[in-house]
C-alpha cells in the first residue's frame, strides 16, 4: 500500500518474482476497462474475495475501501510512506516519460498536478481523507511494515 508513485508496483513485482507468488493488481479489479469504466464496490469486494482464495498472493494498489478481506488474511502489509517530494517528482517524471515516448496518455498535466495536490492535502490531514490508510490499517498494525525510501526497501528485500 501507499500513495501514487510510491513504488508499490515495482516492489510488488520484485516480491512476486522472489517469493513465486501470484501478483494481484487492484487496478485490474477496480477498472472494468482500464481507466475508463469502473466496477461498483460490491463487485470489487466479490472479485477480491475470489483472488485471495489462493494460499500465496501479493496485492498491490492504492484502494482501501474494499480490500479489508485481503488485509485480514495477509501475513504482512507493507506501507510505502515515501517523501512527498519524491512522489511528486515520480508522478511528473512518469507523465512526461509517457508523453515523450508517444504513449497514448489519457491524463493531462493538470490531472497529474491535481494528484500531487491531493497527496499533499492528504498528508497534512490524513484523517479527513475518505480512503484513509490510517483507518484501514489500524486493526492490522501488528503486521504492518513501513518503508520510507529505497534504502529501507533494499534492506527489507535483502532480509527475505
Amino acid at each position: 500500500m501507499g500513495c501514487a508513485a510510491s513504488g508499490k508496483t515495482t516492489l510488488a513485482k520484485l516480491l512476486s518474482t522472489k517469493l513465486k507468488c501470484k501478483l494481484i493488481h487492484l487496478d485490474d479489479i477496480f477498472w472494468k476497462r482500464k481507466y475508463d469504466k469502473k466496477r461498483d464496490l460490491k463487485e470489487c469486494k466479490k472479485l477480491m474475495k475470489e483472488k485471495i482464495k489462493n494460499k500465496k498472493w501479493i496485492v498491490e494498489g492504492i484502494y482501501t475501501n474494499w480490500v479489508e478481506d485481503s488485509l485480514k488474511k495477509a501475513d504482512l502489509i507493507i506501507f510505502l510512506d515515501v517523501h512527498l517530494g519524491v512522489v511528486s517528482y515520480r508522478i511528473l517524471k512518469r507523465y512526461f516519460s509517457r508523453k515523450l515516448n508517444g504513449s497514448k496518455v489519457k491524463e493531462t498535466l493538470k490531472d497529474n498536478l491535481r494528484i500531487i495536490k491531493l497527496m499533499h492535502n492528504w498528508r497534512r490531514r490524513p484523517e479527513e481523507h475518505p480512503k484513509s490508510y490510517r483507518k484501514a490499517l489500524k486493526p492490522h498494525l501488528n503486521k504492518v511494515v513501513f518503508l520510507r525510501n529505497r534504502k529501507e526497501v533494499k534492506k527489507f528485500l535483502e532480509r527475505l
